[in-house]
């Protein structure tokens, strides 16, 4: 790896420390380490170290680990999503439902598609001058 590229990759892991662990709420605190091991972020910093330090990078599949396979969003929970939805953080409705934050970002994308969320971008979209 050349200095540019290592100096991409350290960009990289910069960016993503500050866009997602910085304003994490469980950043430093005592459940930290049960959440960052399911974080997408969390594997993403773990290849981009690697790619650094060029070691192998060994892929383990969840039911390697133990996990049960991805499980399916009941009503309840999505209700419940819709509800929190614009309230709570990702991260926070992520911890609640025990689901990655890619889940909850994948089933909030299914709910606007199906027109169940509004887009936060269109919610309340009158613009009052005081």
């Amino acid at each position: 790896m050349n200095k540019k590229e290592r100096i991409a990759v350290v960009e990289r892991i910069g960016d993503l420390l500050d866009h997602y662990c910085k304003v994490c709420p469980y950043q430093g605190g005592m459940i930290r380490s049960t959440v960052c091991s399911t974080c997408p972020i969390a594997v993403e910093l773990e290849k981009q170290g690697n790619l650094l330090y060029k070691r192998k990078v060994v892929t383990v599949t969840p039911k390697e680990l133990g996990k049960p396979d991805a499980k399916r969003w009941t009503k309840t929970e999505e209700k419940r999503l819709k509800e929190l939805h614009g309230i709570r953080t990702i991260s926070e409705i992520a911890f609640e439902f025990e689901r990655s934050y890619s889940s909850v970002c994948n089933r909030i994308s299914v709910l606007k598609q199906r027109g169940e969320i509004e887009d936060a971008s269109h919610a309340g979209a009158t613009n009052h001058i005081f």
